[in-house]
């Protein structure tokens, strides 16, 4: 995560982070409903994304509030496992953070 303190507003916060996923089955069989024995060995797990990316602006005033402003979020498209040929479509989303209390800056 990178984190950024603008010179300009005091007491501001931007974060951004990144992470890279490579979830794989490492040595996995399983017997499908018609009593098939499927491997799935090196796979890519299911609904996991390779991507994911995220941005937040906080704010903590002198006086002890902060306040933080929605988390944005956007994942990459997501394998829909072995048995399946096309991937989920990318995802996107905000999460809202309420005020917290800090000791201020």
């Amino acid at each position: 995560m990178l984190s950024w303190l603008p010179g300009f507003a005091p007491g501001a916060t931007i974060n951004v982070g990144y992470a890279h996923h490579d979830a794989r089955f490492v040595d996995f069989t399983f017997v499908t409903p018609d009593s098939q024995q499927h491997d799935v060995s090196g796979n890519r797990l299911e609904l996991v994304p390779q991507h994911m990316v995220n941005a937040r602006v906080s704010y903590a005033s002198r006086i002890g509030v902060g306040v933080s402003w929605p988390c944005a979020t956007r994942a990459s498209a997501r394998s829909t496992g072995a048995t399946r040929s096309s991937p989920t479509p990318t995802a996107s989303g905000m999460s809202v953070f309420r005020g917290t209390a800090s000791r201020g800056w």
